[in-house]
């Protein structure tokens, strides 16, 4: 069975609950459930960087739901972002070999 990363970059505020994203999330995780092993993140809940680098490893694909500000990602999702894709696990310094 494909494994699938769903990630919900929505951030709750006053003026935004966020209720749209979260819907979005649950209706794609409701949806996927039976055809794929689903690894889930939320994270305005917060995270743990290995676990997180983990599932990354283990997933064959990444869903990625989250609101767009004026053309960007929410600030919680882009710290996590970079948080999460480390150097040496996803990208560095090839010796050419």
């Amino acid at each position: 069975m494909k494994t699938l990363l769903l990630i919900l970059g929505k951030e709750t505020k006053e003026f935004a609950k966020g209720r749209y994203n979260q819907g979005l999330f649950e209706i794609a995780v409701e949806i996927l459930k039976d055809q794929y092993e689903l690894l889930t993140t939320v994270v305005e809940d917060g995270y743990n960087i290995p676990e997180e680098i983990g599932k990354f490893k283990e997933a064959d694909a990444v869903i990625f739901q989250y609101p767009v500000y004026w053309f960007m990602m929410p600030s919680t999702l882009k710290r996590y972002i970079d948080d999460v894709y480390a150097y040496g696990q996803f990208f560095g310094h090839s010796n050419g070999s």
